[in-house]
């Protein structure tokens, strides 16, 4: 009897349909990145720069690439930031996040104890996976000196990667852009 029971339980592992939700395919990279990027210079020389990525997250190991950081000081503003999390499988919302959701903290500076940099941030965290995570910021400076952010997220494990950054100038400024270029 117990042989009976034994050839069966192998036979029906064997010759069954696997259970479909169960698979997981087998991913190359932590996340898939898209972004744009648009930087206007005003004609008084300040810029605004926006930024719009969407990441599909496989794993918990892609969430440091959902992480924000925006800094800021006299001269450079945060103006807004709106981040969305939605199920990747679903497309449901899970959660959503302003400006005033971030955290906030000092830039502690090797170089000068009279800098008054700061920064805010924003950690991603997730319970399940696959999920969709849509972030658009925009920042402001008032000087043109440095362009700070500008193609910022080449240094992780991501698929696809396409950045498409734009620009815009206002017309008397004595300069022009060459071309709107995508970067692969």
């Amino acid at each position: 009897m117990l042989k009976v029971l034994l050839a069966i339980f192998l036979f029906t592992e064997n010759y069954l349909p696997e259970d479909t939700t169960s698979v997981q395919k087998e991913v190359s990279s932590f996340s898939t990145l898209t972004q744009k990027q648009t930087l206007t210079i005003n004609s008084d020389y300040t810029y605004t720069l926006v930024d719009e990525r969407k990441l599909f997250i496989t794993s918990p190991s892609g969430l440091k690439h959902a992480t924000t950081i925006l800094g800021y000081d006299q001269l450079n503003e945060v103006n807004s930031f709106e981040l969305e999390i939605k199920d990747g499988l679903t497309g449901k919302s899970l959660k959503r996040a302003r400006l005033k959701d971030m955290g906030d903290a000092p830039y502690i500076s090797s170089f000068s104890v009279f800098e008054d940099f700061r920064y805010k941030f924003y950690e991603v965290t997730a319970v399940k996976y696959p999920i969709e995570v849509t972030v658009r910021s925009e920042v402001s400076s008032k000087t043109n000196f440095f362009f700070t952010g500008m193609a910022s997220y080449t240094s992780f494990k991501s698929e696809g990667y396409p950045i498409q950054l734009c620009g815009k100038l206002p017309n008397g400024i004595g300069a022009e852009i060459q071309g709107n270029k995508s970067v692969k």
